[in-house]
């Protein structure tokens, strides 16, 4: 699938478009059952509640003290329905930077419950995640193996879990500070960076419209 505005071809694979409709369904959940469905910042503890509803899975989260340079956070589950998820204490240097990268690596990490098969499943965790920063770009994701395609769409269902689509484009017409846009939905200035990229704007876009059965008309649009 190709965006005609610079030529870049976009794999809106079976994988991507699925990965996007659990985030739907996780989101109508939170929206039919949660007290405060559309506040901001999301609520960590609201989507885990979803997670473990919709899956029949039970998630223990765990701050742990470990030095490494790219694993931020892991998941371990069980065939008895329990899930750790392990997330790295220390993610940056800024004490709010860090407890958004806290948030966001929880939500990458639970995600997993929803978005992995069985062939995504490796217990080779460190090693999945230097091969998805050495050889494969959001471009690439087609020719990845399948749990490295997991590391990948994991990110980006977190990605539209703590910043959803429907805020993106008000805040690009509002050209609100990065800063500030991190500090309103309590996530890192990584995670605003990538969503309001126009590409991924663009395949963002494309993606839902195709989920809405709206075609992909999104990916000739503005961001």
């Amino acid at each position: 699938m190709t965006d005609s505005s610079n030529g870049t071809t976009w794999v809106l694979s079976e994988k991507f478009e699925g990965t996007f409709e659990k985030v739907r369904v996780l989101q109508e959940h939170v929206r039919r059952y949660s007290l405060a469905p559309d506040q901001v910042p999301v609520s960590i503890e609201d989507l885990q509640w979803a997670i473990e509803d919709v899956y029949r899975m039970k998630i223990s989260k765990v701050l742990v003290d470990f030095d490494a340079e790219h694993i931020r956070g892991m998941m371990e589950r069980y065939s008895d329905g329990r899930a750790n998820v392990y997330v790295r204490s220390n993610q940056d240097a800024d004490p709010q930077q860090n407890l958004y990268w806290r948030r966001f690596i929880s939500v990458k990490e639970m995600i997993h419950i929803a978005i992995d098969e069985k062939d995504d499943f490796s217990p080779q965790g460190s090693e999945t995640i230097e091969e998805l920063i050495r050889n494969h770009t959001l471009e690439a994701l087609k020719p990845a193996k399948s749990e490295i395609q997991s590391e990948a769409l994991a990110e980006l269902a977190a990605f539209e879990l703590l910043y959803p689509m429907e805020f993106r484009a008000r805040d690009i017409a509002h050209s609100l500070p990065l800063g500030s846009l991190a500090a309103h939905y309590q996530v890192p200035n990584y995670v605003i960076e990538r969503c309001l990229e126009p590409g991924y704007m663009k395949m963002a876009r494309a993606t839902w419209n195709e989920i809405s059965g709206h075609g992909l008309g999104g990916l000739n649009s503005n961001p």
